[in-house]
């Protein structure tokens, strides 16, 4: 037997067990997550974020990956579900499946490399796929914690904010489950979510969540190539331009068809407007007071709002990259 995990009967399940004392916790937890991209719930790890990194000296959650694994057709009789999440192995897992008219369960799972300092306590991604794969039933490995998905999900190009509870410290994390089925060539994969200010990031355990972005997302081919990103590539949040400005990893602007402008500013001094405050930008060995879209636009090197070119030799500062 497959069990149902569809949205309006999740939201059933959560609405018949919650107290009203921990709906309105909820609630003011989701302003939360609304605000800063990912929701996570009570009963974190007593271990802050911020203790961990300081007893470890690096960040906590970085490089990590979301990959997705084929466990094979469930048996029937069998629960679909996180039970069934066993890959302790990333290298291990396959990306790759013949077309096939039996079901089958993917795995998705959070990797980090290992070593690295790990306390994950929510995660946000989104999922894409063509009309030839259909998800039959889905569902979140949080062990209760809260998961907030659009009404339609599981569906194409949506996505997902999930608590991982209690927080986990190991490599590899079970992360979401989705029973699916292709009669043709596809795909199923992973991707940041649909939300821009959203993106793909992992939570850490602290009640002001610290959000390290998703490094690599993971693709089942169907009858066609798979992807297995690899954990321990480290990347910051920076600028990106889309319809406005969005603070985005470089691979987050790159899905959006944004502009990546860099991380060594912010938002604040609008440097996606193409009429903002000009500065030294080096194209080639000239200097030209540009904005900093421009510049970038241009294949420049920007040196900062009111920057002046008497401050910049573009010779030395080009050859000294």
């Amino acid at each position: 037997m497959i069990r149902d995990h569809s949205p309006r009967r999740a939201s059933a399940a959560l609405a018949a067990v919650l107290t009203e004392r921990a709906r309105s916790r909820c609630r003011s937890r989701l302003a939360r997550f609304l605000a800063l991209g990912v929701l996570l719930v009570g009963g974190l790890a007593s271990t802050s974020a911020a203790a961990w990194e300081q007893e470890n000296e690096v960040p906590v959650n970085q490089g990590g990956v979301l990959i997705v694994h084929d466990h094979g057709p469930v048996p029937r009789g069998s629960i679909a579900g996180c039970d069934l999440l066993t890959l302790e192995d990333p290298t291990h897992a396959k990306v790759e499946m013949d077309v096939d008219p039996e079901p089958h369960l993917i795995g998705v799972y959070a990797v980090f490399a290992p070593g690295d300092s790990v306390l994950l306590a929510g995660v946000t991604f989104g999922i894409h796929f063509p009309e030839t794969v259909s998800i039959i039933a889905s569902g979140a490995c949080s062990n209760n914690g809260v998961l907030i998905v659009p009404p339609d999900w599981p569906s194409d190009r949506q996505g997902v904010a999930s608590a991982v509870l209690p927080p986990q410290t190991s490599s590899v994390v079970p992360i979401y489950w989705f029973y699916i089925l292709a009669n043709e060539p596809g795909f199923f994969e992973l991707t940041p979510h649909p939300v821009p200010r959203h993106g793909g990031a992992f939570g850490s355990g602290d009640p002001a969540p610290r959000l390290t972005p998703i490094t690599g997302y993971g693709r089942l081919g169907i009858g066609s190539r798979g992807k297995l990103p690899q954990a321990g590539v480290y990347a910051s949040r920076g600028i990106c331009c889309l319809d406005k400005c969005q603070w985005l990893s470089p691979l987050e602007c790159d899905w959006f068809t944004g502009l990546w402008l860099g991380s060594d500013t912010d938002c604040s001094s609008d440097p996606c407007d193409p009429d903002g405050l000009a500065g030294a930008c080096c194209i080639g060995d000239d200097c030209e007071l540009r904005t900093r879209i421009d510049c970038i636009t241009a294949g420049g090197r920007f040196f900062g709002e009111g920057k002046s070119c008497e401050e910049i030799d573009c010779l030395e500062e080009i050859g000294g990259r």
